[in-house]
């Protein structure tokens, strides 16, 4: 098990500090980082996935990855397992495209979830 500095927790939200869930999540940027640090802490290396167009120094470059991807991707780190997780907040639903992605995991094995939010990351949290 990581330890909580290994899984970029701070003091003030470790989940063993103040209970599920450990932070105010009010946005779908706080929940992507949440998620990301409940599954580090739970042995998965994961990160959050850019899947937008940017703009770099004045200039645009257009999304050239595959559509669909998750917004929280990795592995497990004992078992391989992929682990793809879709970040969707308030009104957001999933488009045709990260559906298919997330059934397309499930189908090889990995885990695929959808997470609105931070209770539905408390299976995850180690004790």
């Amino acid at each position: 098990m990581l330890g909580v500095a290994n899984a970029g927790w701070t003091r003030r939200d470790a989940p063993e500090r103040r209970g599920f869930p450990s932070m105010r999540i009010t946005n779908a940027n706080q929940l992507a980082t949440y998620s990301v640090k409940v599954f580090t802490r739970a042995g998965w290396v994961c990160w959050r996935q850019n899947n937008v167009a940017v703009c770099d120094r004045g200039q645009y470059r257009r999304f050239v990855g595959l559509k669909g991807v998750s917004d929280v991707i990795g592995f497990h780190a004992t078992t391989g397992r992929f682990l793809a997780v879709e970040i969707k907040v308030g009104r957001d639903r999933l488009s045709p495209e990260q559906e298919s992605f997330l059934q397309s995991v499930e189908r090889a094995g990995g885990l695929g979830l959808i997470v609105r939010h931070a209770d539905d990351l408390k299976p995850y949290l180690i004790p």
